[in-house]
């Protein structure tokens, strides 16, 4: 409960509880893997991310959850074929290891997906497994890749 000395509308005290759940996710150096192809597709899909922060905090006319949602996974599928390609070209002993991990995170996203219905409590669910997922992934199993690549 807010105890100030003014009163908010209801129209501000959404604006002031959303601007507080979903803080906008930007880039950070430490998601670098130095494989410039990866890194590019990993800063475009922070981007794809961050459409839920705008359709949460500011609304975005004409468009639908579900539509950010199709083009997140789609993204996602893209990127992980193009990254486990690399992996095959540059023989990465890890490679199924990370096939595994890939799989997994698509079949998440895919349930996330399945529970997209507008609500404000999914949408806070499904960006905060967005942003778990891409810092986890990126900091762990991608820098893995990244080292094995710049050692080539």
């Amino acid at each position: 409960m807010l105890t100030t000395s003014y009163r908010l509308s209801i129209t501000d005290h959404d604006v002031i509880y959303k601007a507080m759940m979903l803080q906008r996710f930007d880039w950070k150096d430490k998601y670098l893997i130095k494989v410039d192809e990866v890194d590019f597709q990993h800063q475009y899909f922070l981007s794809e991310i961050n459409k839920i922060n705008i359709f949460y905090t500011e609304g975005y006319r004409n468009v639908k959850i579900s539509d950010i949602l199709q083009e997140i996974i789609n993204y996602a599928v893209f990127h992980f074929k193009s990254e486990e390609n690399l992996m095959i070209e540059h023989e990465y002993p890890g490679l199924e290891l990370h096939k595994k991990e890939h799989e997994d995170l698509y079949n998440k996203l895919l349930v996330h997906s399945v529970n997209i219905d507008g609500q404000e409590e999914n949408l806070e669910d499904l960006y905060e497994f967005l942003v778990d997922w891409f810092v986890e992934h990126t900091t762990k199993e991608d820098q893995e890749f990244g080292k094995f690549y710049n050692l080539l």
